[in-house]
C-alpha cells in the first residue's frame, strides 16, 4: 500500500503492481520529482535523473518515513547518448536535410550499465526522471521533427518493457506538460504525442498551485474539464492535486 495522506491518489495507485507504467506530469515546479521521491523512498528502488535534480533538498521525507524509509540508488544521465546507453541503445548519426531532424538508433549491448554493476539486483521500482527532458534537449521541436521523437520513445519503452519484466518491477516515468498555447483552457497532455499515451496505463496530473482558481470549486471544475479536484492535503508539505485516471481510456 503507498503511504500517502491523498485519498485520490490511492483510488489510483493503491499499489504500484509490475509491469505497469505509471506516468507523473505536469507544470514546472508542480511538485512531479517531490511526489516521485516519495514514493520511491517505500521500495528499494533506483531513479535515473536527466535534469539537474537536488534530491537533498527532499530530506525531510526520511523523517516523514521514519524506519520504512528506504534511501534510492540514483544515476544521471543528462545527455541524450547517456540516457540511451542505459537501455543498451546508441544514435547513429544522419545528416540533416533542411529543417527535419533524422535519427536512426541501433541496439549495443544488453543493459550495461545497470547489468555490469548490479544495481537493479533486489529493486522493487525504477523512476526515470524525466523522460522527455535528454530528448527536447536533443531534437529540435517543430511538426517536421515529430517522427524523429516518435522513434527515441518507440526504442526507449520497448526496452523499458524488457527491463519490466527481466526484473519484475513498476516504472514511474515523470514527462513534462504540453498545452495549446492558442487555448487557455486545455487541460494539458503529456509531451510526446502518442506513444506515452499508448504506452502508459495510469497518469497522475500535477498542477502548480499558483492562483486561486482551484479556491472556487465550480470555476475551477469548469477550467480543467476532465481533471477531478482533490482538496487540500492534511500535511502542509503536499501539493494541492487534480487527478486523471487512465486517460485516453475513459
Amino acid at each position: 500500500m503507498l503511504k500517502t495522506n491523498i485519498a485520490g491518489l490511492k483510488e489510483v495507485w493503491e499499489e504500484l503492481v509490475a509491469p505497469h507504467f505509471y506516468g507523473i506530469y505536469g507544470q514546472p515546479n508542480s511538485g512531479k520529482s517531490l511526489l516521485a521521491f516519495q514514493i520511491a523512498c517505500q521500495y528499494n528502488s533506483v531513479i535515473l535523473a536527466t535534469e539537474d535534480m537536488d534530491y537533498g533538498a527532499f530530506s525531510f521525507v526520511k523523517n516523514r518515513w521514519g524506519k520504512s524509509f528506504r534511501e534510492p540508488v540514483i544515476l544521471k544521465a543528462r545527455s541524450l547518448r547517456s540516457f540511451l546507453k542505459f537501455f543498451g541503445l546508441d544514435i547513429i548519426p544522419q545528416e540533416k536535410e533542411g529543417l527535419k531532424f533524422e535519427i536512426v538508433l541501433r541496439r549495443t549491448t544488453q543493459y550495461p550499465l545497470i547489468e555490469d554493476n548490479g544495481v537493479m539486483k533486489n529493486k522493487d521500482l525504477l523512476v526515470i526522471d524525466s523522460l522527455t527532458s535528454p530528448i527536447k534537449n536533443y531534437i529540435p521541436s517543430g511538426r517536421q521533427n515529430m517522427e524523429a521523437r516518435a522513434a527515441v520513445f518507440r526504442a526507449v519503452f520497448g526496452s523499458l518493457d524488457e527491463i519490466s519484466e527481466k526484473w519484475n518491477i513498476p516504472i514511474i516515468l515523470i514527462l513534462h506538460e504540453s498545452r495549446d498555447p492558442a487555448s487557455k483552457y486545455d487541460a494539458g497532455k503529456p509531451w510526446g504525442g502518442s506513444v506515452p499515451m499508448y504506452e502508459i496505463k495510469y497518469f497522475f496530473q500535477m498542477e502548480s498551485s499558483g492562483g486561486t482558481d482551484w479556491e472556487n470549486k465550480k470555476v475551477f471544475e469548469k477550467k480543467i474539464r476532465r481533471r477531478r479536484f482533490l482538496g487540500k492535503g492534511e500535511d502542509k508539505d503536499y501539493h494541492i492535486l487534480q487527478i486523471k485516471k487512465d486517460y485516453g481510456y475513459i
